[in-house]
């Protein structure tokens, strides 16, 4: 095959880049560095593609809240989390989870407080999540946020934001004190191009709330 047409050749087997021996550094190393270049922006390029359609999604109203607390339904997330396990696995992109469990107290609180701690929880982390970070109920107790796009250390700013809203929120008052919504939370992530396991990121992220509450701290990220 003449020289000439190689470049040609490899462009059409999809290749972004090519170039023709013999290699030397002076040579190869632009080459290498636009590579590194265009697969960059391809990421970047994925996942706003990725963004604007989960937004499209909730535009168009394909997601049922739970009446109480206003997050979305099981079923919902469930199909979103299917979804965006795809995804993940497909384009390599980041992917992480946060476990949230409501710490009983000594002594709990009563039912319709305990409820209202409930209520006030999940309007924080609606209020502390992001447009593309998807929150549901797991229990009476447990909240689980899937985000995706994003590895642990994005996680962990969201799980902070979570717990600021908390912090600055108005307590309960009743049964002749005032209450608090009192939380652990449990962080795990993938990141970017690592393989991807929804059952790993769920144990992780489960290791680590149980190391938040068994040590009496607010956060853990595994």
């Amino acid at each position: 095959m003449p020289r000439r047409a190689a470049p040609a050749r490899a462009h059409a087997a999809g290749a972004d880049l090519a170039t023709l021996r013999p290699h030397d550094a002076a040579r190869l190393g632009p080459v290498l560095m636009a590579a590194a270049t265009i697969a960059a922006e391809r990421a970047r390029l994925l996942i706003a593609q990725g963004t604007e359609a989960m937004l499209r999604q909730r535009l168009a109203g394909t997601t049922r809240q739970d009446t109480a607390t206003g997050l979305p339904s099981f079923d919902d997330f469930r199909r979103i989390m299917e979804l965006e396990l795809k995804r993940a696995r497909r384009y390599g992109y980041a992917l992480s989870v946060c476990q949230l469990a409501i710490n009983a107290g000594d002594p709990p609180a009563p039912g319709a407080i305990g409820n209202e701690l409930r209520l006030r929880v999940a309007a924080a982390i609606g209020q502390a999540i992001r447009d593309i970070d998807f929150p549901v109920e797991i229990a009476g107790d447990r909240f689980l946020v899937l985000l995706p796009y994003t590895d642990a250390a994005g996680a962990t700013a969201v799980a902070r934001r979570i717990l600021i809203a908390l912090r600055d929120g108005k307590p309960v008052r009743g049964a002749g004190r005032t209450w608090l919504p009192d939380v652990a939370i449990g962080v795990a992530g993938i990141a970017a191009g690592a393989p991807v396991s929804m059952a790993e990121l769920m144990r992780h992220a489960g290791e680590a709330l149980r190391q938040a509450r068994g040590r009496g701290v607010e956060l853990v990220v595994a």
